[in-house]
């Protein structure tokens, strides 16, 4: 155990601390301070020792300081932090205080996956976290070799990848490595790429496009013909010649429009003319204007104005001759390899593009001479017969270009029968294979490949050894976790908890174990959530007070210390423990303190409450510990150097733990018997608010509410009635308090000041404030 700190320098407000006679620790040491005095730095460096970790300290340097010091003597040796690092550690001390919380249980308002972890590591105790960390060791190992492994591994795979660029044909590296050398392997390798080049023939020919036939044009002669002598009927021949010559005059469209709007304007008028007024009817030249709109005649002229745009557009044909010409000129290039003697046939595509574009601009010509003249029959010219000549010339030799592409197809498809039908794909891939395997015994990559079969082996052996001990792990878990439940419960009811905790478990995330549990509150479960869970869920953040948050992290270190196997050999340290706690859970953790002091190797408790330090202190005593050593210290301002503290050996709990009201009243005593600690004035600003406590402690039914001073108390005594607490009062006593009250209350209210600073004539205010209290003497 520890036994005394000798010296403390350079941290925080211990900047020059050097032990003065009788500041020894005992089995039960209680260190009180005031806050901002060095409690929180104290527990600081009994973990820093436990860690023998320096770098702890480092953000306490105090100010000004330029290094560390820390000498603690301890029963079994010297500790020492100099240099920048501690000589020896002891391991045996657990802590609690804001640093153990904020890192194993909770932080703020939220519950981290962090906090899980180290949660795991409490629970399972440490022969269990030995085992944990095992696991976590031989985790990284193989994570590290799986890294080297992975880099052997990538430089072969890129290497195969250079080689063989079909990735279906790349082995993987795990069966490149397992490949057996061949012999005379170039030589197999050059016939398999002789199978490979004939089967990749052999599936050309299977699948490369035959030639293209061109197809049959048909001229619309006949119908062009039927169309030319095709006439109107309906008209005698002298009135057809007579309208003829004289539309002739307007063959204009717009003329036309005109003469159409004019026939029917005579018919909706009686056969009026619209520009003379005679009567039209019996005019012939008339009727033959009106039968020439009628329907008949725009359907005649409408099918000789769109002949040409039905029946001789050729665009597409000659376009699909020019590209199955092309298409065919390009594939004799690996025909002729394989079909003997086989070339293009000759095909002049602009003597067909000339010839068929000669006929349809005949054609058109002899359309456009039927349009002006629909009444007359329109003969069929030399023109045109000498353009069909030219055109039957053309066409017999695109008919032979036909038949000889059709005899070519012919040879193509008795080809492909006589071809062999084997998997390419499978010679390709034995040929990678090969090539693979060549490449596999160059002395570069046989040192990779030894390598990788190490590393492997290596891999093999670290996977099944963490597979072991990750079965040992997870067979003894649920049992601890199962125990410290129990504990944890037993701990929170003592503490007075209003919730318990529920599905205490270990989960592993992404390897990593965990302790994950719910808080059950009236018979119900709650999550304890996420950092990231919205505000308006229910969960650790907002279901739990900040006592019993605290509670909890207490309950949770009391279970591990119950569940340690060296507890005897342990040093407790409590840091201000009852942090946010309530009169009750005070009560109860310092029994439960107490009670640590027989198995505990030994305790030390820092707080900035005297009463709580004084209840352990008596709880201690009560329960029969005295055969325990218990020392009391107290961390204050040192008197040389204000902004440092020292840890002195004085302490006197008893005092220190009175109300206030009971310290104004020794200090009154002191003044009047002595030893004198204060000056008169100050004394004298204590008489008055002793007897207001006194009387409001005495009647707190009546000294309430509207009754808030000592005037208003005595109208209360004034005006009571029989039977009253306060006709009790004895009628001296009264009449006394009612002298006091009247001298006090100016000096108290900021009146007149104090009657004198003289000792002797303020001494027998003080005997009259002391009887009227009950503590006429010491």
């Amino acid at each position: 155990m520890i036994t005394k700190i000798h010296n403390i320098r350079g941290v925080g407000r211990f900047k020059d601390f050097e032990c003065k006679q009788g500041i020894d620790f005992a089995e039960l040491t209680l260190i009180y301070s005031e806050n901002g005095q060095g409690k929180s730095t104290l527990a600081d460096i009994f973990r820093a020792l436990s860690e023998g970790d320096e770098t702890r300290l480092q953000g306490r340097m105090s100010v000004g300081a330029s290094r560390q010091f820390v000498k603690i003597m301890t029963d079994d040796g010297v500790r020492c932090l100099d240099q920048g690092s501690w000589n020896q550690a002891y391991a045996d001390i657990l802590v609690f205080d804001e640093i153990f919380i904020n890192d194993n249980v909770y932080e703020g308002l939220h519950v981290r996956p962090d906090h899980r972890e180290n949660l795991h590591g409490i629970i399972v105790g440490d022969a269990q976290v030995r085992g944990v960390q095992r696991e976590e060791e031989l985790v990284t190992e193989r994570t590290e070799l799986q890294a080297a492994k992975g880099k052997v591994e990538g430089r072969i795979k890129s290497q195969i990848a250079d080689l063989v660029h079909n990735p279906e044909y790349r082995l993987k590296v795990e069966d490149f490595v397992a490949l057996e050398k061949v012999d005379d392997i170039d030589t197999r390798i050059k016939d398999q790429e002789g199978i490979v080049a004939q089967l990749n023939d052999s599936r050309r020919i299977k699948s490369e496009s035959k030639f293209e036939t061109i197809d049959e044009l048909v001229l619309p002669i006949d119908k062009l013909k039927n169309l030319l002598s095709k006439r109107l009927s309906g008209l005698a021949e002298d009135a057809k010649d007579a309208l003829q010559a004289h539309v002739k005059n307007f063959s204009d469209d717009e003329m036309k429009s005109w003469l159409r709007r004019g026939t029917q304007y005579t018919r909706d008028h009686d056969d009026i003319c619209p520009f003379c007024g005679q009567e039209l009817s019996g005019s012939h030249l008339i009727e033959h204007y009106q039968a020439i709109f009628e329907d008949t005649y725009d359907a005649f002229e409408k099918e000789v104005s769109t002949f040409s745009a039905k029946n001789l557009s050729f665009v597409r044909w000659l376009s699909n001759v020019r590209s199955r010409l092309e298409f065919n000129r390009a594939n004799v290039t690996f025909w002729a390899e394989h079909i003997p003697d086989l070339e293009s046939p000759p095909l002049d595509y602009d003597l067909v593009d000339d010839a068929l574009l000669n006929v349809k601009a005949t054609m058109e010509r002899l359309l456009d001479e039927k349009e002006s003249a629909l009444f007359k029959s329109v003969p069929v010219n030399a023109t045109l017969q000498e353009a069909l000549r030219r055109w039957d010339v053309v066409w017999r030799s695109v008919v032979e270009y036909t038949d000889v592409i059709a005899s070519i197809n012919s040879s193509i498809d008795d080809l492909r029968v006589a071809t062999r039908s084997e998997n390419v794909g499978e010679a390709e891939r034995e040929l990678a294979r090969l090539i693979q395997t060549r490449f596999r015994y160059c002395q570069e990559v046989e040192n990779d490949c030894a390598l990788f079969t190490s590393k492997s082996k290596q891999h093999r052996e670290l996977e099944k050894l963490v597979q072991n001990q990750r079965k040992a792990n997870e067979e003894l878990i649920p049992t601890t976790f199962k125990e410290y439940g129990a504990t944890l419960d037993t701990y929170l009811t003592a503490l007075g908890a209003g919730f318990c905790i529920k599905d205490l478990v270990q989960t592993r995330v992404r390897g990593i174990l965990r302790a994950d549990f719910a808080i059950g509150i009236s018979k119900g479960t709650i999550e304890i959530g996420r950092p990231g869970t919205d505000v308006s869920e229910r969960s650790f953040r907002n279901v739990l007070s900040e006592g019993d948050k605290r509670t909890l992290a207490l309950a949770l270190f009391l279970s591990k210390l119950e569940q340690m196997s060296n507890l005897q050999d342990t040093i407790v340290v409590f840091d201000d423990p009852v942090t946010s706690l309530d009169e009750n859970r005070r009560m109860s953790t310092s029994e439960i303190i107490a009670d640590l002091c027989e198995p505990a190797g030994q305790v030390i408790v820092l707080s900035h409450r005297p009463d709580f330090m004084h209840s352990v202190w008596t709880d201690y005593m009560r329960i029969g510990q005295q055969a325990k050593s218990c020392h009391l210290l107290e961390i204050r301002y040192d008197v040389a150097s204000p902004d440092a503290s020292e840890i002195c050996g004085d302490w006197d709990i008893h005092t220190a733990a009175k109300s206030y009201h009971a310290k104004n009243i020794d200090n009154v005593v002191k003044f009047v018997y002595g030893p004198v600690e204060h000056e008169a004035d100050y004394i004298w600003k204590l008489l008055r608010p002793i007897l207001e406590t006194h009387f409001r402690a005495c009647y707190p039914d009546i000294y309430r509410g509207e009754v808030s001073s000592l005037g208003k108390f005595l109208g209360c005594i004034a005006t009571c009635k029989a039977g009253s607490p306060l006709s009790a009062i004895p009628e001296e006593s009264v009449k006394e308090l009612n002298k006091l009250n009247i001298k006090l209350t100016p000096s108290q209210h900021g009146g007149d000041p104090p009657p004198t600073t003289n000792r002797n004539q303020l001494i027998p205010y003080c005997k009259r404030v002391l009887t009227l209290v009950g503590r006429p003497h010491p």
